[in-house]
């Protein structure tokens, strides 16, 4: 090969080489430019979902806050009248007025607790289910089937259907079981 026919094949290999590595630069400016519209769609996604998750939290406390002002001026009146039975208790002494104005009192308490889904459980003569009921004792008995609560100590409450506090109660043994 004479040295001009050397001369164009180095050039024209140079050239190749050139144009090869302009479009290679040209792949990784796309390719750049690519990860900066992901990597820009990522950080806006992520503040959108940090702003979603703080007005979430927000919300949530904004109910909290408006269902308790709501129970608590409910129950203002249950208080009032409290109030009254201690103070007419004070003036007369007399024990069946006073008791009189707490159980209207309590009834007024569990009526108004009511409209916001609170249930009290009756487990009376029902069969013992540990998750409605806790156990305070066991008895003795022929008069009730093996299981069966038999006596309430504490009232138990539901929320929505929901065991908020289970009913503590004397549940019935077979006579010699216990033994």
């Amino acid at each position: 090969m004479t040295p001009k026919g050397k001369a164009d094949a180095h050039s024209h290999r140079h050239r190749a080489r050139t144009t090869i590595a302009k479009d290679k630069l040209g792949e990784l400016r796309e390719k750049a430019d690519e990860a900066a519209r992901y990597l820009d769609m990522l950080q806006r996604k992520t503040a959108e979902f940090d702003n979603f998750r703080k007005r979430t939290v927000r919300e949530r406390e904004d109910l909290r806050r408006s269902a308790a002002e709501s129970l608590l001026a409910e129950l203002l009146p249950v208080i009032d009248n409290f109030e009254l039975a201690i103070e007419a208790a004070e003036r007369s002494r007399e024990f069946e007025s006073l008791l009189e104005g707490v159980v209207l009192t309590e009834r007024q308490m569990v009526e108004t607790l009511g409209r916001f889904g609170l249930s009290r459980m009756d487990p009376l003569g029902e069969p013992f289910d540990p998750n409605l009921h806790e156990a305070f004792a066991r008895e003795e008995t022929d008069e009730y089937p093996e299981n069966t609560v038999i006596d309430v100590i504490r009232n138990g409450y539901t929320l929505g259907g929901k065991v908020l506090r289970p009913a503590l109660v004397r549940v019935s043994v077979e006579p010699d079981r216990l033994s």
